[in-house]
């Protein structure tokens, strides 16, 4: 599934603080990603393979453009989600593990209200923090 591929410019992973943690190196065809490597800042590998394994027309492959900045239609659908909120500058960061890696937007509101975005290839989420949940 790789084997036609070159490697791309690694992008930066940081976690929840802002720190740097992982490099992601994609592995493109033309300018669509098929597969990532993500090493951690000593060059150990973390964690490899293809991306939509199943994806048989590669146009429906994320381009790179996904890691220089939010899909501006994300951003549309959570504006209108969360009016109100004031948004923090996102980053590339991860939920729990780096295999999750996404853009991470956070909310902000007077109230010192905060939510956690995660922003993927495939959609967005929110992450609540444990101690917010109900029931």
């Amino acid at each position: 599934m790789l084997s036609k591929t070159t490697p791309g410019n690694p992008v930066p992973l940081f976690d929840a603080q802002q720190r740097h943690q992982y490099w992601l190196i994609p592995f493109l065809l033309s300018d669509r990603v098929r597969g990532l490597a993500i090493l951690d800042l000593t060059g150990r590998l973390v964690s490899h393979g293809v991306l939509t394994p199943n994806v048989t027309d590669e146009i429906q492959l994320m381009t790179t453009t996904f890691f220089e900045a939010v899909p501006s239609k994300a951003l549309d659908e959570i504006r209108q989600e969360y009016g109100g909120f004031r948004f923090t500058p996102p980053f590339l960061s991860y939920d729990e593990t780096p295999r999750r890696w996404a853009w991470l937007l956070r909310l902000e509101k007077e109230t010192a209200e905060q939510r956690s975005i995660f922003i993927g290839p495939q959609g967005w989420y929110e992450k609540r923090d444990p101690s917010q949940r109900e029931g």
